[in-house]
């Protein structure tokens, strides 16, 4: 692949060509960063990209991060939850918010000539939370119950548990959540604290798009935002990745969910193109709900010799790591030899993509124009445009524009991929996880170097 500074000239030149609207981007002068993308319409939706996620806890306070973002919508500075409400739901606006392993993120969708209103409630929200001891208790039983939520959701609890495994030791390895016993003992002041630490203006990035004027924007924001003195808090725990299995046997489940991954390359990486469009041409396929894959001798193995009920190709990104792998499911799992068949088959397919001659062109151009299409329909509207905007700013320090990405995925060649198949996935190095019966997986689990079977 072309160098960077290549691919930006070449970026610059296709913009106008495009006639793409460009991401305006300002640090003001108390630390926070302002990005626009002005799509010239009515409305809007505007966010705070804020880069304080559950990798930035403890043992002692896991699950803090996510515990604050529900407790922002129950009161700020001269704003009871009720008023709250009634505000956003008078201006036609919605409010939302998430968490992350590496972000929490606050965002509003509402009109253009509401900006400087969203901008004051998303600065009041998290700089003058109430915390109050009432809505603290409250909040308890609510998020007890989403982690009884995501425990019937097996995709989602076997994700948790391969970065259990992977990350091992490190807050990286943490459940978003938390474990119940801190959500149901933590304190005011603990939570006081994570957000005096975390949340301040230079690990904050304000993004709008739709009909934003950037200039307006910063000065709201000039006014809204207050300068923090503190030093910045130290960076997340180093990551080191590690092979192992967590095995959540459940004897009576008729299927077996399994998810593999080994590690990949982080968000500033090179390689991490390469990395996603090996994820796009594996794919995804369904036995009931079809196909979405690109290496037709994989998926015809797998509908001929009935191996699976559906696998996934994934390529989950970090400021510092990665994880490439698979999530597989599995029918009639007990069947001898049924699971390790379809493990063997996966690991063939890394060996294959990974060895000269063995993976065709036309396969990686067909790929190229699924991953650009994923891309371009994922990025239609201002939420989407907003989301990417802050995330990028987060994980790059600037905005991938739509034209450099698009020269960016058509610059990777045949050899790029296998070069990374070759160097990151065609290897015993991977991390399990898995709900479901016991049976035979066909690994050397003195090899794993760490086996927990729950």
């Amino acid at each position: 692949m072309r160098r960077l500074n290549k691919q930006i000239l070449r970026s610059l030149s296709l913009t106008n060509t495009y006639r793409v609207p460009s991401t305006q981007i300002t640090t003001i002068s108390n630390g926070l960063r302002v990005a626009t993308s002005n799509l010239n319409v009515p409305t809007l939706t505007i966010g705070l990209w804020c880069d304080c996620g559950s990798r930035y806890e403890n043992e002692a306070n896991n699950g803090v991060a996510h515990y604050f973002e529900h407790l922002v919508f129950k009161g700020s500075k001269g704003k009871s939850r009720t008023v709250l409400e009634e505000e956003v739901e008078n201006k036609g606006a919605k409010l939302n918010a998430y968490t992350s392993r590496e972000q929490t993120v606050y965002f509003a969708q509402g009109f253009s000539n509401d900006l400087d209103y969203f901008v004051d409630l998303l600065s009041n929200i998290v700089q003058n939370p109430t915390l109050s001891e009432h809505a603290i208790e409250n909040e308890r039983a609510v998020i007890v119950r989403e982690m009884q939520d995501i425990e019937q959701n097996q995709e989602e609890t076997v994700y948790d548990y391969l970065h259990e495994i992977a990350f091992r030791g490190t807050p990286l390895g943490f459940p978003i959540l938390g474990p119940a016993k801190v959500v149901n003992t933590i304190k005011r002041q603990e939570i006081a604290d994570f957000v005096k630490t975390h949340y301040i203006t230079d690990r904050m990035v304000m993004a709008a798009a739709g009909g934003v004027d950037h200039e307006k924007l910063c000065e709201f924001a000039e006014k809204a935002f207050s300068v923090s003195n503190l030093p910045p808090p130290p960076k997340p725990a180093s990551t080191v990745f590690q092979t192992g299995i967590k095995y959540q046997v459940v004897p009576e489940m008729h299927q077996l969910h399994l998810a593999m991954a080994t590690k990949s390359a982080e968000w500033s990486n090179p390689d991490t193109l390469p990395l996603m469009l090996a994820s796009q041409i594996i794919g995804q396929y369904e036995r009931l709900g079809g196909i979405a894959g690109y290496n037709s001798e994989l998926v015809t193995k797998f509908q001929t010799e009935d191996l699976a009920t559906a696998f996934k190709a994934f390529n989950t990104i970090y400021v510092d790591v990665g994880l490439w792998g698979i999530y597989l499911v599995v029918d009639r799992p007990n069947e001898p030899g049924r699971v390790k068949r379809a493990l063997q088959e996966l690991h063939k397919e890394f060996v294959k993509l990974s060895t000269p001659g063995q993976l065709d062109t036309e396969v990686v151009d067909r790929a190229k124009k699924a991953l650009l299409a994923q891309t371009a329909i994922q990025l239609d509207g201002t939420e989407a445009v907003c989301e990417d905007i802050g995330r990028q700013i987060l994980c790059y320090g600037r905005r991938v524009e739509w034209p450099e990405w698009e020269w960016r995925v058509n610059d990777i060649t045949t050899e790029d991929v296998q070069r990374c198949m070759k160097n990151y996935i065609a290897s015993d190095n991977f991390a399990y996880a898995a709900i479901g019966p016991k049976v035979d997986l066909g690994l050397d689990e003195s090899s794993l170097n760490f086996v927990n079977y729950c």
